[in-house]
């Protein structure tokens, strides 16, 4: 048995580092089953100030090696040797972008990149119908449906996945059309961008943009379609597909869809304007009237499971001080998925009214 060493990646965001040690021992060893010879001894130690998550394991594959270089929480590996020196291990993460198209973007309630990255991390290693194309370079489809700004999107886009997006707000639409677009000009990338809008029938109001990125080949063409709508609207915005992966940061309170009973996505400005934003990840609203991450999740996890492939994983993150574990959890199990057990918790303090978790759940049957 080998012994190796992973340097926990620095985080600008100070509540976040503190966490970050804890977090990427829970990430390796939820990884841990998908290594060739599994891991044994993991534990965190730190070397000259610095921490790493220490684990011994029997050899490391090359797809060992693309699972260790893909890490969120990882800055680099190294093998153990001679009475504890370390040694570096070349990594090969995967990159279709650099790594700026998930760190350019700033702005107050932005989730943690390295969290997204691990989100998405999670759901890429439950999905059956994922994880093995992945690693072999074949595209694979990943939908947030609640996007946002995009954060989801761009890291799915970092990893060279075909990426849909369902958001109810039009600024925050607005706001993820004009950085990609922009991004991929100044990157000197190409693509085409189409916009289309619904004016009549069970979609009217709603709108959509699309980009095809390097189009010219459709071997390497990749493609991203956001939609301005209802989440509970996902079956009818993406008629006949199917997604390998649907991987969300739940809002913590924020409107989400429309309300009960409306045909199209609620128009003018945001639920409220006595919203406060958390750093590090979540957006709090205060106001009554805004459906909670519980009502969105049970009205719309259904929905959610008509669009995904066999086989394929849903991962969640939320407030755990505004709804339990078990309580999503059952939500999840209701709507026939079956909940990963991880090895450690990914529970963790953003600030003294947050407390997010992550859940990762799979369905075999569609």
């Amino acid at each position: 048995m080998a012994r190796y060493a992973l340097l926990t990646r620095e985080s600008s965001n100070r509540v976040f580092g503190a966490a970050a040690p804890a977090l990427l021992a829970a990430e390796v060893e939820a990884l841990g089953e998908h290594l060739s010879g599994g891991l044994d001894r993991g534990e965190v130690v730190v070397f000259g100030g610095l921490s790493y998550f220490c684990f011994e394991a029997s050899m490391v594959t090359s797809l060992d090696t693309f699972i260790l270089s893909n890490l969120a929480l990882a800055r680099g590996l190294f093998e153990v040797v001679d009475g504890g020196a370390l040694r570096p291990v070349e990594l090969q993460p995967l990159e279709f972008f650099a790594s700026d198209v998930v760190t350019i973007q700033r702005y107050v309630g932005k989730t943690n990149e390295q969290f997204t990255h691990l989100l998405v991390n999670l759901g890429l290693a439950a999905s059956r119908s994922a994880d093995a194309r992945a690693a072999s370079g074949e595209r694979v489809s990943l939908l947030d449906p609640v996007s946002g700004r995009g954060s989801t999107l761009n890291r799915g886009l970092a990893y060279g996945f075909h990426v849909a997006g369902v958001e109810v707000e039009q600024a925050n639409v607005e706001q993820c059309r004009g950085f990609l677009s922009t991004y991929l000009k100044e990157h000197r990338v190409k693509h085409k961008v189409s916009s289309e809008r619904v004016r009549n029938g069970p979609l009217a109001g709603t709108s959509a943009f699309e980009i095809a990125i390097r189009p010219a080949s459709d071997a390497h063409c990749q493609h991203v379609r956001v939609v301005r709508a209802s989440t509970e609207q996902c079956p009818q915005l993406f008629p006949g597909k199917r997604f390998d992966l649907i991987v969300g940061d739940l809002p913590y309170g924020v409107h989400h869809s429309s309300k009960r009973g409306s045909g199209s996505p609620r128009s003018g400005p945001k639920a409220a304007t006595s919203s406060r934003q958390r750093a590090g990840g979540g957006r709090v609203e205060s106001t009554t009237g805004v459906r909670s991450p519980e009502q969105l999740v049970a009205t719309s996890i259904t929905r959610w499971r008509q669009v995904m492939a066999k086989g394929a994983s849903l991962t969640l993150s939320w407030n755990v001080q505004t709804l339990s574990r078990e309580r999503l959890g059952n939500l999840l199990t209701d709507a026939g998925f079956d909940v990963v057990i991880h090895p450690r918790s990914f529970e963790h303090v953003v600030d003294r009214q947050i407390t997010r978790d992550l859940i990762v759940g799979r369905v075999d049957a569609v």
